[in-house]
């Protein structure tokens, strides 16, 4: 199966001799597991399925570091709080000769992506359930947005001068007076004045899993922090 394209010119390129080396040599109980790479459009892992119930996440630049070791920290704090599954950490691979990265092996979660176009409210209502339940775990002492989480949570009016020069980029498109119209109402929106709450900062439909028309895991956590809900979360449904 083909995997990620890539995105970044100093990315490496895995494959699933090197997958195998890397297990062989720091999982050896899991050497002889079938491997196989995952159709993903990951911007900065590759995922490969190791035996039935694991996967292997690669980073393929050294900024994918970071968010790994946080998921391994945080997320066995988190899932017991959670209404859906979430991809565990199992083990911590080390940098090789042939890999430079740290890396990890996850739980693997079945489940399909939803459809593009959703008509189920019930879907809408797990999303909505689960945001919730991610909000009201304690965030007092979770990691700030930062480089870990691609600075996801920040207020939006910090992204606002990157964003009005995309749109002088994207001048010519049909509809961006309407996409500057909501951008310019998203930041006149009342500030929010509360505690930070954890985000997943990154809530898209390629991170989410249905089965039999409901929500059932939610992956990548790579954008986590404890940040403004009202901010840049990377919420998009595409």
């Amino acid at each position: 199966m083909t995997g990620s394209k890539q995105v970044h010119s100093e990315e490496l390129v895995t494959d699933v001799a090197l997958v195998r080396r890397l297990i062989a040599s720091q999982f050896p109980i899991w050497a002889e597991a079938k491997v196989e790479r995952v159709l993903a459009s990951s911007t900065d892992n590759d995922i490969y399925r190791l035996g039935h119930d694991m996967a292997v996440r690669l980073p393929r630049r050294a900024s994918a570091e970071a968010p790994l070791n946080k998921e391994h920290e945080w997320l066995p704090r988190l899932a017991p709080r959670l209404n859906v599954a979430v991809s565990l950490s199992i083990a911590k691979g080390v940098p090789e000769s042939d890999y430079p990265y740290r890396w990890s092996i996850v739980r693997w979660i079945e489940g399909d992506l939803p459809p593009l176009q959703v008509n189920d409210p019930a879907i809408a209502r797990d999303v909505a359930q689960f945001v919730l339940a991610l909000q009201a775990i304690d965030a007092s002492s979770g990691p700030v947005p930062g480089a870990h989480n691609f600075w996801r949570g920040v207020r939006l009016v910090a992204r606002d001068a990157s964003m009005r020069e995309r749109f002088d980029w994207l001048s010519d498109l049909p509809d961006i007076s309407l996409i500057r119209s909501v951008w310019d109402a998203a930041l006149n929106l009342p500030a929010w004045d509360e505690a930070p709450v954890w985000t997943h900062g990154d809530l898209h439909r390629g991170n989410l899993l249905i089965r039999d028309g409901r929500l059932t895991g939610v992956l990548d956590w790579s954008a986590l922090a404890v940040g403004d809900p009202a901010g840049d979360c990377g919420l998009a449904w595409s």
